[in-house]
């Protein structure tokens, strides 16, 4: 594999789309912002190497944006909490934004994903904002108040989510507009569920 040991090695992984290519991290390391854009790979740590990630607001957030590959034995701590005000719509995930259809998610986790104020229009996601493809043996600790999407594991989920654990204090509020009341979607996995959710464990939510 490709030893990952510093944050430049890490953001270098978005410059191939090879599905053959092994990432091994071996060091704690911290992270700034969106770090990779599409990741098509394996990235994985022998140890539970722990990621300390302060995200960067934006439209999409996440450490990785657009997961097409295999994400496994990876912790993350966030350092910042999130705040999306006024009407702009935005997704955001505590490991990565969209996992696609051919992503998987397994045996990582999420702490202190905080949001103090998250718009009606926001989707969000302790592990993945959106997920389409496999989320497996994972767990995310959140606190957050959203008028919008929201799930401890997944914000929306039309692919799998299986043996997780979401952990937290969630506060949903609901926002009026124009004399109608705005859609607000939230649950202790996933905020909107059209996929398969099975053998899970919720803790103070």
């Amino acid at each position: 594999p490709y030893i990952i040991s510093c944050n430049r090695h890490f953001k270098n992984m978005g410059l191939s789309n090879s599905r053959s290519n092994y990432y091994r991290l071996t060091n704690n390391i911290n992270i700034e912002g969106n770090a990779v854009e599409k990741f098509y790979g394996i990235v994985y740590s022998d140890k539970l190497v722990k990621i300390i990630w302060t995200p960067t607001q934006s439209v999409k957030t996440g450490i990785i944006l657009s997961n097409h590959g295999t994400i496994r034995n990876i912790q993350v701590n966030i350092t910042k909490s999130f705040h999306v005000s006024g009407m702009t719509p935005s997704t955001i995930g505590g490991l990565v934004c969209y996992n696609e259809s051919d992503g998987v998610i397994k045996n990582c986790s999420v702490e202190n994903f905080q949001a103090d104020r998250l718009n009606f229009m926001s989707t969000a996601g302790g592990i993945a904002g959106v997920n389409k493809g496999k989320i497996e043996n994972c767990w995310a600790y959140a606190e957050a108040t959203t008028y919008g999407t929201f799930g401890v594991i997944a914000g929306i989920n039309s692919g799998k989510v299986f043996s997780c654990c979401g952990m937290g204090n969630i506060i949903q509020k609901v926002a009026t507009y124009e004399g109608g009341y705005e859609l607000s979607s939230v649950g202790g996995v996933a905020g909107f569920n059209s996929g398969a959710i099975s053998d899970l464990s919720l803790i103070h939510i």
